[in-house]
């Protein structure tokens, strides 16, 4: 039943949600002239990473009982990734290229400062009982940055 297991987890692991986790920010983050470099980068540890989480998966079990490592450990690092994600992750959506490449060059506090709002916004919405706002409505495209300007030179 182990090997059945390693092999459905061989065969799932790639085509699942971590798959898009791992490749989608990665890719939006890497300049367009370091992309490649940085996507092999971003592969090769997390293969790194998994390996010593299978490597040590047994001793960390033993240790934690099956509840405090499935609950406390990795409950603990997806709380806190979420907390990251939600303070440090700008928005990207409509964005061009050279649009995320810009929003990354702003500084960080400002991000962090401009996601808190939003958060902020969205919980207002949320227990205000705002539904629409939350979920069907969608934000108008703001025009781009090179919308608008005159490009005869």
């Amino acid at each position: 039943m182990p090997a059945l297991l390693g092999v459905r987890y061989e065969i799932v692991f790639p085509t699942g949600v971590h798959a898009n986790i791992r490749q989608v920010i990665p890719s939006e983050v890497y300049p367009t002239y370091l992309r490649s470099y940085g996507m092999t980068t971003s592969d090769a540890l997390l293969f790194l990473a998994s390996f010593i989480v299978t490597y040590n998966f047994s001793a960390m079990e033993t240790a934690m009982t099956r509840t405090g490592l499935t609950l406390g450990f990795y409950g603990g690092i997806a709380v806190i990734g979420e907390i990251y994600q939600i303070l440090f992750m700008p928005e990207t959506k409509d964005k061009t290229l050279e649009e995320i490449d810009l929003v990354f060059s702003r500084p960080t506090s400002e991000i962090v400062a401009e996601n808190i709002a939003n958060t902020k916004q969205a919980l207002r919405d949320f227990f205000g009982c705002r539904w629409g706002r939350i979920f069907t409505e969608q934000t108008p495209r703001r025009k781009s940055i090179y919308e608008g300007q005159d490009n005869t030179a």
